[in-house]
């Protein structure tokens, strides 16, 4: 199971990255741009699994199902998995799926010393806001204190100065990786070991100890928001009207 569509990369950033987005460049180590970590690395691999197994006289024992959605990256799209779900559920049955194997979490040999496989147990709530403020128009010549867009900023920095709080619970699937990795890891960091035998006091410590260590495991450990899309005005010389913001938010498992 995979998709092959990607996030939008605007014509007018192409000069900002390294190599053009939609070019696959490949430097001899590396596949650059768009989709080639999310997630059209995981769509090749397994059609070169796949082949491979075929070429090599392999025969499954069960049905084998390869999923591709087009649209996952669209907000609310429904014309890729969400027709291919209901179809599989109708042709083999609620529940008759074995296993999915999808993009949601990795194989990481070099997790603390040992090699994991890493199931997802779990996935964050998806929450999208629109706030819009309606003002009065006119010509720019004359301003308010704040135009729309203006009182929209305040709230977005009002916003982005309360992040959602840190936490390691036993509802978090990050607090099982964890333990997992405190057993099985030969190189898992023995002041880590500690916090986890403490409870929720050491959870909690640990968690904010790993938050503050890089964006990835900060994501893993809080309800998190973007502010990703800005609308207002309309020309330079006129008030904006009606100014708009969109906001994600991916819940996290204690909220």
């Amino acid at each position: 199971m995979s998709h092959y569509d990607v996030t939008p990369a605007p014509e007018n950033t192409w000069d900002r990255w390294t190599y053009p987005p939609f070019s696959g460049h490949n430097d001899g180590t590396y596949i650059w741009g768009r989709g080639a970590a999310d997630d059209k690395s995981l769509f090749v691999a397994e059609w070169e699994a796949v082949t491979y197994l075929l070429e090599s006289g392999w025969t499954p024992r069960r049905t084998l199902i390869l999923s591709h959605g087009f649209d996952e990256e669209e907000v609310h799209a429904r014309r890729g998995q969400g027709h291919i779900a209901p179809f599989l559920e109708e042709r083999y049955g609620k529940d008759s799926l074995l296993m999915v194997v999808d993009e949601g979490s990795v194989q990481d040999d070099f997790f603390f010393g040992a090699p994991f496989a890493l199931p997802a147990m779990g996935e964050k709530g998806y929450l999208d806001v629109r706030i819009s403020v309606g003002t009065d128009g006119g010509h720019s010549s004359m301003p308010p204190k704040h135009t729309g867009i203006g009182i929209l900023s305040e709230i977005v920095v009002a916003l982005e100065k309360q992040p959602f709080p840190v936490k390691l619970t036993e509802r978090s699937p990050f607090l099982t990786t964890l333990a997992c990795g405190a057993a099985y890891a030969p190189k898992f960091p023995k002041e880590w070991k500690k916090l986890l035998k403490q409870g929720p006091k050491g959870w909690e410590k640990l968690g904010k100890g790993l938050a503050a260590k890089d964006k990835m495991h900060a994501a893993l450990l809080h309800t998190t928001q973007a502010v990703d899309v800005f609308h207002g005005g309309a020309k330079v010389n006129s008030l904006p009207e009606l100014s708009e913001v969109e906001i994600n938010y991916r819940i996290d498992f204690d909220e």
